[in-house]
């Protein structure tokens, strides 16, 4: 088995393999999936994507003291829950 792939390694067909495999990531690299994509983002809210940035921001504006892990999950709710209200509110167009 070993001998097979062996020899099919130093043959014209695996350059040429290798060489359609190289190609595309000489001329077009990885484009935006190592760069960008979708890893900063904590939520996403009909088409709206809200990162870990605007996380950070409620996080600082709302928590005074150290907060421990147990508190996050509850700040991730809080957070997520005025997102989805103040979509509501702007949807409804209520004025308070």
């Amino acid at each position: 088995m070993l001998g097979s792939i062996r020899n099919f390694s130093t043959s014209i067909y695996a350059k040429i393999l290798l060489g359609i495999v190289i190609i595309p990531f000489v001329f077009w690299g990885m484009g935006s999936s190592l760069s960008g994509g979708s890893k900063n983002i904590i939520v996403k809210i009909d088409k709206e994507k809200y990162t870990i940035d605007h996380f950070g921001n409620f996080i600082k504006s709302n928590a005074n003291s150290k907060i421990t892990s147990e508190q996050v999950d509850g700040l991730l709710t809080a957070f997520i829950s005025e997102k989805i209200i103040e979509k509501e509110i702007n949807y409804f167009k209520i004025k308070l």
